[in-house]
Parts: structure tokens; C-alpha cells; sequence
């Protein structure tokens, strides 16, 4: 069974296969009349911006923070006939482009590129990503690049760090590690960009910076605090609600464990080697920004930094079955709530991403010290070196003079 599951999972045609279909089915959604809505909402708010109105008093306000309307202004200025099927493609190319700089941003070997692509391409949220016209493989392209470059002394690393802010409850993973990592200069690049976009956008609006950040954490406090507040379908908000039964206990349990979760991280990352201690931040922030914050379905894209630490342990430690990799790849291509809802409706299953997102926190802050374990010299498969018996010194053999042509032949 685990070579069959090791022989599955490292098939390039089997994923490239099923990868191409996921995103074609992704692409026909987005092309629906009713489809596309994040997208559309998002060139609704632009447009209004560049016409000098307030997408924050509009009858629908704008979610998004302004910086980010300013940087996705491009999208007010598209045909609205063009409008879905241009996303659609810009979609499939940036989730193509997470799939290829996810191993670059953590600096770990990965699976062959072709491989790479269609084990990620599979995925549920990918489609899910593209039938609503989202933006998270945007925000998560942009972070994975913003990590690669930081590491190279890039100083387009903070211009890419503040393009994963356009979602903040998204690039606050990468922003994180930007913290635990010391990348100031990411950092400061990234805040210098959010704060002279915000000046943009207030200033074709005539207002102050102030005026402009006041009305939007106020948009945002109304949709995640008011009588019907929004609740992720990944978060862990909804799960403690269900289990105690009061949602006001459960906000508590939630901040606790968000604290605790965030505690637990930087201790973990503060024991571990200075060579992969920023490896390691990465997709540990990643499982804590989905489980502690608002997040859907397609956010699940940020999952990638994980499944990548993933296989390289079960790659360099033979004695790691394959099946958990397995296992989350599976999850993760059939969308199991989605189905699960599908099928019955109601039920625990629906919290089933929760609960792996939950489970793969707890165990990679449990293997941290072997996560990104690396194979030394004269170790194979863990086995020890094999040193030869000394020898005395009588036994050695010295090479004994050629003899002559000429001693040869007359012998």
C-alpha cells in the first residue's frame, strides 16, 4: 500500500490529467451569468473610485482596504463583457505561478515541476478560487514571491509583500513571517506602498488618510461584529460555536486560541536552526491565519507552503509513511465539505477543513525540530556509515616496479 500511495502521488500525467480538468471546470463556472461575483463586486468598487465616488458609502460598501482598490483599479477600467473571462485566464495563470514559487519561497526541494503543477491545479479551492472570481491565488502568488525574493536581498520584496496585503486576512501569513524573519526592508517597502496608495485613493476622493481608513475598519467591523456576523468556512469560529453552544464564549475560545497558536509558533520557530527558521514560519502561519481568522474555501490555497514541507519529509525520512500526504491531497482535491454538504446537508463533515486545518497545526508544531530535516553527508536512508576494518601495516600492499620491456622479453 505505501508504494502504491507513493506511486500515485508522484505521477506527473495522472495530476497533470486531473489538474487541467479541475481548472476547466473552474473556468466554465466563472463564465456563468451568475458567476464571477467577487470580481464583478471588485470592478463595481473600482469603477465608483474612479469616478471620484466613495465605494465605502455605496449601497453595497467596499470590503476590500484601499490600497487594494487602488492596485486593482486596472479592473474598473475592463469591458464588463470581457470582464470573467479575462479574471478567468489571469487566474489560472497566477495559480500556475503559486504552484511554481511555492518551493522557491520556502527553499526546500520540491517535486518536479510538471508534477508540482498538476498536484496543485487539482485542488478544490483552485476551482473554487476561479468559479468566484477570487483574488486569494493573487494575494498568495504576490506573498510566496514577496518570501522568495526577501531572501535573495530583493528590494521588490516589500512592493510584493504590500500586493499580498490586498487581502489582508490573507497576506497577514506572509507579513508574519516578514516579523519572525527580520526582513525589515520588506517590511518597509510594504508599508511605505499601503500607505502611498491609501494617499491616492483619498486624495481622488478628496478626503483624509484618516476619513478614509476610519470609514473602511468600520465597513469591516460591521461585517465580522454585527447582528449576523460573517463566519468562514474554515475558521475555527463556527466549530466552537456549535460545541458550546454560545457564540460569545466561542469569540473568547477563539482569541485564546489565536494567542496561544501564535505563541506556540514563535516558540517553536525561535528553537529551530536560524538556517530554516524562516522555512519553517512560513507554513505555520499559514495554519494559523486560515483557523484564526475569516477565511472560505478557496482560501485554502494557502495550504501549498504546508503540502510542500510535507513532502519533503516524507522525501528525505524514509521511515514517514506516505499516507498523511496522501491523505491532505485527497482532502484537498475532493473538497470534502462541499461534498459532504452535498450529500447529506448538515453535520459534522461540514467542519472537516477546520478539523484538518487544526490537526495539521498541532502536528507540525509537534515534528518542528524534523520537519525540514536535511540529509548529511554519508547518510543514507538513516543507516550509518560503513568504515572498513583497520588494517596492520604489514598487510598493506605496495605497488611493486613494472618490469622493462627488455627484462620481459628475456624472460
Amino acid at each position: 500500500m505505501k508504494r502504491l500511495a507513493r506511486a500515485i502521488l508522484s505521477s506527473a500525467p495522472l495530476w497533470m490529467v486531473i489538474g487541467t480538468a479541475n481548472v476547466l471546470l473552474g473556468v466554465a463556472i466563472a463564465m456563468r451569468v451568475d458567476a464571477s461575483r467577487d470580481v464583478w463586486w471588485l470592478w463595481t468598487w473600482t469603477r465608483t473610485w474612479l469616478q471620484g465616488t466613495n465605494p465605502y458609502r455605496w449601497p453595497i460598501p467596499a470590503d476590500y482596504p484601499p490600497w487594494a482598490l487602488v492596485a486593482l483599479s486596472p479592473v474598473g477600467v475592463v469591458p464588463d463583457a470581457a470582464l470573467p473571462v479575462l479574471w478567468a485566464c489571469a487566474g489560472v495563470s497566477l495559480a500556475i505561478a503559486v504552484a511554481w514559487v511555492g518551493p522557491k519561497a520556502i527553499a526546500i526541494q520540491s517535486p518536479p515541476l510538471r508534477l508540482t503543477i498538476g498536484l496543485f491545479l487539482s485542488w478544490a479551492a483552485v476551482r473554487y478560487g476561479l468559479g468566484n472570481g477570487q483574488f486569494a491565488l493573487l494575494s498568495v502568488a504576490s506573498g510566496l514571491a514577496a518570501v522568495w525574493l526577501a531572501r535573495n536581498g530583493s528590494a521588490w520584496s516589500g512592493l510584493f509583500l504590500a500586493a499580498a496585503l490586498v487581502k489582508p486576512h490573507v497576506g497577514m501569513a506572509f507579513l508574519a513571517w516578514a516579523f519572525v524573519a527580520a526582513k525589515w526592508r520588506a517590511i518597509a517597502g510594504a508599508a511605505a506602498a499601503l500607505a502611498a496608495a491609501t494617499v491616492v485613493f483619498s486624495v481622488r476622493l478628496g478626503e483624509s488618510v484618516v476619513a478614509t481608513l476610519v470609514q473602511y475598519m468600520g465597513q469591516v467591523g460591521a461585517e465580522l461584529g454585527g447582528a449576523e456576523p460573517l463566519r468562514g468556512t474554515v475558521e475555527m469560529r463556527p466549530l466552537l460555536e456549535a460545541i458550546t453552544g454560545y457564540p460569545a464564549v466561542a469569540a473568547i475560545l477563539n482569541t485564546t486560541l489565536a494567542v496561544a497558536g501564535f505563541a506556540a509558533i514563535v516558540w517553536a520557530v525561535s528553537r529551530h536552526p536560524s538556517d530554516t527558521r524562516g522555512e519553517l514560519a512560513l507554513p505555520l502561519f499559514c495554519l494559523w491565519t486560515l483557523a484564526s481568522t475569516f477565511h472560505n474555501a478557496y482560501d485554502l490555497v494557502l495550504v501549498w507552503p504546508v503540502w510542500l514541507v510535507l513532502w519533503h519529509r516524507q522525501q528525505h525520512d524514509p521511515r514517514q509513511s506516505p499516507y498523511l500526504l496522501a491523505f491532505v491531497q485527497a482532502a484537498l482535491v475532493v473538497g470534502v465539505p462541499g461534498l459532504w454538504w452535498k450529500l447529506h446537508g448538515s453535520g459534522f463533515g461540514l467542519h472537516f477543513d477546520r478539523v484538518l486545518l487544526a490537526g495539521l497545526l498541532i502536528y507540525m508544531l509537534a515534528a518542528a525540530r524534523g520537519l525540514l530535516r536535511r540529509p548529511v553527508f554519508g547518510e543514507v536512508h538513516r543507516r550509518e556509515p560503513v568504515q572498513a576494518a583497520a588494517r596492520h601495516p604489514s598487510e598493506v600492499m605496495l605497488p611493486q616496479p613494472r618490469a622493462s620491456a627488455g627484462r620481459v622479453a628475456q624472460q
